[in-house]
C-alpha cells in the first residue's frame, strides 16, 4: 500500500484545528463552528458565518521529479 503524501496537508491542518480548540480549552464541535476563516498548510479556508461547509480553493498537484507537488 502506497501512503498518500500529497494528503499530507489537509489532515495536518485537520489535526491542527482540533488541537486549537483544546489549547483553548473548547468543545471541537462548538469552536470549528464558530470558526469562518484558518490559515492552513493547504492554503487559507473560509465559511460564511452560518454555513456547515468550508471553502477553499482547488489544490492541483502535478507530479515533480516523480513526486506529487502543489501546483502553484
Amino acid at each position: 500500500m502506497q501512503f498518500a503524501t500529497h494528503m499530507m496537508p489537509y489532515a495536518y491542518d485537520d489535526f491542527n484545528l482540533i488541537v486549537q480548540a483544546f489549547e483553548r480549552g473548547q468543545n471541537p464541535a462548538v469552536y470549528l463552528r464558530n470558526l469562518t476563516r484558518y490559515e492552513g498548510t493547504a492554503g487559507p479556508i473560509t465559511r460564511a458565518p452560518g454555513s456547515g461547509n468550508f471553502q477553499s480553493a482547488p489544490a492541483v498537484w502535478t507530479i515533480r521529479n516523480g513526486k506529487p507537488a502543489l501546483y502553484n
